[in-house]
């Protein structure tokens, strides 16, 4: 089931997300590259508001199913068991 995540993130001020020389772009780059490589992501839209140029935007989009079967694994009771002994 696909499920899109929403991000409205305050930016520092003089970020120039379209400047690869500025440390905010590379900065930004490096997470939007985590988040590509995560799981069930399918695809990626930002921009900055018109209203608020100091605000990023985000929406990826996910497979939620690809994450419950990895959490559902994660929490079998064999698992859970050996948490509460640690």
């Amino acid at each position: 089931m696909p499920v899109t995540e929403l991000a409205t993130i305050p930016l520092v001020a003089g970020s120039q997300l379209g400047d690869p020389d500025n440390s905010s772009a590379a900065v930004f780059k490096d997470c939007a590259t985590t988040i590509s490589q995560q799981d069930g992501y399918h695809q990626m839209q930002f921009g900055v508001g018109l209203e608020s140029p100091g605000t990023l935007q985000m929406a990826i989009g996910l497979s939620i199913q690809s994450n419950l079967v990895r959490y559902a694994t994660m929490l079998t009771p064999s698992r859970l068991d050996r948490q509460e002994q640690a």
